[in-house]
């Protein structure tokens, strides 16, 4: 190959790499990445480059068989009296992401439900922000079943509602339906990837009149990745724009198609916790340590635990945060029960810790900075 073929070929790997190996996504989300060679692995949206509204995270850029899910917490503290727009939950000891200013709504007051693309809309106003446009209409569905239900059976429905959530074999069956549904999706992937990255060049190379052939013959692959992503699209995403919104950049481009499986799983673990997802398909000595940072997180969150002064509020807030907690707890009791909620004394001069991140202090009247000013715990003794 010429220099100039080279540097054409360069542009084209940098401009698959910005546009197909890239997602933005929201700072309140968590992304499971898994490939063909291993489980998942948990990255959180929090702890990538970015700005306050999202972040970048980088897919896999060599080889297109993997799949990526996206989910998040629920983008509110549900209780007896009212939801908040808000959740003290975050993701690891990284700075919690920031939220819209929240609001609290009354069971009797809550009017107006509807999700618009991926926001929550209250009375004419935005009152959550989701991952996806799925978990927003569940979530709008949700609010407004519980707010029509009569008190005496909000309890049970929201326990109903935390252990779907948390529901590990439906998220294991769910992932297997997405794998089954791309499988062949994934091999023509592959196919097309192999040929467009190794192939092309090794003919321009060493066989240059066939170059016209081994180009009509990646087209065709480009169409068939199109097929293929139309295929599985028509088993996984439900008829209207959740489906061609995948489909028509397959067909437009063969970047996205290279991609499409991945496109495809995305939401589709949407309606599911992050840590149950993560407990389904992440390596259990991954999981145990997720674990560990959730259950700190959930008992001694980034500060404020709550943004508003209505006692209301503070009460949605703590109430939901324990709900979650007893799920986590259900989710591996025996790996619950080594998780270390008191961190070892490092030095016999150090007197408090903070409970969310476990750094350590020579002094009691000084706060955690490093998970929002939050007041430290004494040692024992």
């Amino acid at each position: 190959m010429t220099e100039s073929e080279w540097g054409l070929y360069g542009v084209l790997a940098l401009l698959y790499a910005g546009t197909s190996c890239l997602w933005w996504i929201p700072r309140a989300a968590a992304a499971l990445r898994s490939s063909w060679w291993g489980s998942a692995r948990c990255v959180a949206a929090n702890t990538l480059l970015g700005n306050e509204n999202g972040g970048v995270l980088p897919l896999n850029p060599l080889w297109p068989v993997g799949t990526c899910y996206v989910t998040q917490h629920l983008p509110c503290s549900i209780g007896a009296q009212g939801v908040l727009g808000f959740t003290a939950l975050s993701y690891g000891t990284a700075e919690r992401p920031l939220a819209r200013p929240p609001r609290f709504v009354a069971w009797s007051e809550l009017r107006g439900v509807e999700a618009r693309d991926d926001e929550v809309w209250v009375g004419g106003a935005s009152f959550a922000r989701c991952a996806s446009r799925r978990l927003a209409r569940h979530v709008a569905q949700e609010l407004e079943r519980l707010a029509l239900a009569p008190a005496a059976q909000r309890e049970e429905l929201l326990e109903r509602e935390l252990e779907r959530a948390f529901d590990v074999v439906a998220i294991a069956g769910e992932a297997g339906r997405v794998e089954r549904a791309t499988a062949g999706l994934a091999r023509g992937q592959l196919a097309f990837f192999a040929g467009g990255a190794l192939g092309i060049p090794l003919v321009i190379e060493f066989a240059r009149p066939w170059v016209p052939l081994a180009g009509l013959v990646l087209f065709l692959g480009w169409i068939a990745c199109a097929v293929g992503a139309w295929r599985a699209a028509r088993r996984l995403t439900p008829p209207g724009w959740e489906r061609w919104r995948v489909v028509l950049p397959c067909c437009v481009h063969p970047f996205p198609a290279s991609r499409a499986r991945e496109a495809l799983s995305r939401d589709a673990l949407a309606l599911f916790h992050p840590w149950a997802a993560c407990k389904a398909l992440a390596a259990p000595a991954e999981f145990e340590a997720l674990l560990a940072t959730a259950l700190r997180d959930a008992r001694a969150p980034y500060w404020p635990e709550c943004p508003l002064e209505d006692a209301r509020a503070r009460e949605a807030e703590r109430s939901w945060r324990a709900r979650v907690e007893r799920q986590l707890l259900r989710l591996d009791p025996a790996a619950a029960e080594r998780v270390e909620l008191v961190p070892q004394r490092l030095a016999p001069d150090c007197l408090g810790y903070c409970a969310r991140c476990h750094k350590q202090y020579t002094r009691l009247d000084v706060s955690c900075a490093s998970c929002g000013e939050r007041p430290l715990t004494p040692f024992a003794g």
